[in-house]
């Protein structure tokens, strides 16, 4: 048995000590190069998510839900519906997907968790989450809204749509649309004028509703931040012009979906009982992990687990 445990070690380090022995004998310094060649051997995986406030997950509840499958008016129909079925929406997920749904499964769920980091005076970010949501596909959908130049409307956006207004007797997304519509199309900016625009686009749907609004508080300031504009798909990052893009975007939802659906059948790490948390805490510990920090330059910061 010794024998053998020696082996296994003259084949692990063979080939870096013949290394040393090579570079050394060019001159090379033999402590220094034993140090470089040491620093070669196979590391762990490292993190490639990060938690972006993902609300299916625990202690998550700074950013405001602008959609979310579990509660959206525009599902009731459906939520109804799945409280009277005798097998568990997972179970159907793995049976039917493929065979009988496509892409979006037409379950009230949230399988795919959806973070930004946007621009308000942006109407690319307006077009690309109406495309996006515009089925009411099995999502949420939070974002983080941030803006240089006019602060003070993303403040009073970030309020508005903060957890603790929720439940709104509207959809969040409702309100996003009818502010981008009352600017107008020849207006330069969504943001001149954001503010007093956006509390009347409020209290009109507030008073559709036959409902008192809350009082406004301050949404409070968040930890994590990422670059502007952002996306997270299931804690998968994507920047730039690519997180404006909603066809790319969609496709990135399908994949989770498609991968979610694969585990199922093979029942890897996942139960048909599972809630919706235990399916994203699944996701996220795909591919190495996640991360709870992000840095602009370093990327990723402190592991999670």
């Amino acid at each position: 048995e010794n024998r053998r445990n020696l082996l296994s070690l003259m084949q692990t380090f063979t080939p870096l000590a013949r290394a040393l022995e090579q570079l050394s004998s060019e001159g090379f310094d033999e402590p220094i190069i034993a140090g470089l060649l040491r620093d070669t051997r196979p590391r762990s995986q490292l993190a490639s998510k990060i938690d972006f406030g993902d609300p299916r997950l625990p202690d998550n509840d700074g950013f405001g839900v602008i959609f979310d499958a579990r509660t959206d008016p525009s599902l009731e129909q459906k939520r109804l519906a799945e409280e009277r079925e005798q097998h568990p929406a997972l179970l159907r997920l793995a049976q039917f997907y493929g065979r009988f749904w496509g892409f979006p499964p037409p379950l009230p769920r949230a399988f795919v968790g959806l973070g930004f980091a946007l621009d308000p005076c942006d109407r690319a970010s307006y077009d690309m989450l109406t495309t996006l949501l515009e089925d009411s596909p099995p999502f949420v959908a939070w974002v983080q809204w941030i803006s240089p130049s006019f602060p003070k409307v993303a403040d009073r956006l970030n309020a508005l749509l903060s957890p603790s207004m929720a439940p709104l007797p509207f959809s969040p997304l409702k309100l996003l649309q009818e502010f981008v519509a009352e600017a107008g199309a020849g207006q330069e900016s969504l943001c001149r004028g954001g503010r007093k625009r956006m509390m009347q686009v409020w209290d009109d749907l507030w008073k559709k509703a036959k409902k008192t609004p809350p009082t406004l508080e301050p949404a409070p300031r968040s930890k994590v931040s990422l670059p502007v504009p952002s996306a997270t798909v299931n804690g998968q990052i994507v920047s730039g012009s690519s997180a404006l893009d909603a066809t790319a975007l969609m496709g990135l939802c399908k994949k989770e979906v498609e991968t979610l659906v694969m585990a199922l059948q093979r029942r890897r790490g996942l139960n048909f009982q599972d809630d919706d948390s235990a399916v994203a805490e699944w996701q996220y510990k795909q591919d190495g992990g996640y991360m709870s920090d992000y840095h602009p330059i370093l990327g990723f910061g402190s592991t999670s687990s």
